[in-house]
């Protein structure tokens, strides 16, 4: 039907006549949304292989996914570039987004290489092409300068 909606007396009535419908939508949308899983507050699926990185005089300097954690021998076999992929994969995966399949699917590289796999793809830093190594001896040194400041051996970063 039509609404006169230069009269904002007509528009009132019209919401009021409405109301009821309103009300019962929001009331199936509010039980719906128990039915519906919760990604937020769903446990991480590799919560037990989060590790923490110890700092020497005590505490801990954050914590990480341990891929040697999931004793899984086929990741010894993949390439340094699939690891980081995995690594990435195994700290996203929420079931939604990224979903334990993918985790798998990844360690099975070895198997799934000649096929066409999608993987989740979601980096932490800006990928840039560079052709002048810059940026990886700015990382390098970065890295030292940690070592350094933890007090242990620069020379063991070493390209």
């Amino acid at each position: 039907h039509r609404l006169d909606w230069r009269s904002p007396l007509n528009l009132r009535s019209e919401i009021r006549a409405f109301n009821p419908i309103i009300e019962q939508l929001q009331r199936k949308f509010a039980t719906m949304g128990t039915t519906l899983p919760d990604f937020r507050t769903a446990e991480h699926p590799f919560k037990a292989v989060l590790t923490s990185l110890p700092r020497p005089g005590g505490g801990e300097f954050g914590k990480f996914y341990s891929l040697p954690a999931l004793n899984d021998p086929r990741i010894d076999k993949l390439p340094y570039s699939i690891r980081i992929l995995l690594e990435s994969a195994i700290r996203n995966c929420d079931n939604f987004q990224v979903k334990k399949e993918d985790v798998e699917k990844i360690i099975d590289w070895e198997n799934t290489a000649p096929k066409q796999v999608e993987i989740p793809f979601k980096p932490a830093r800006v990928l840039l092409q560079d052709f002048t190594g810059v940026p990886a001896v700015v990382d390098l040194a970065c890295m030292r300068d940690a070592m350094h400041k933890l007090g242990s051996d620069t020379s063991k970063i070493n390209p």
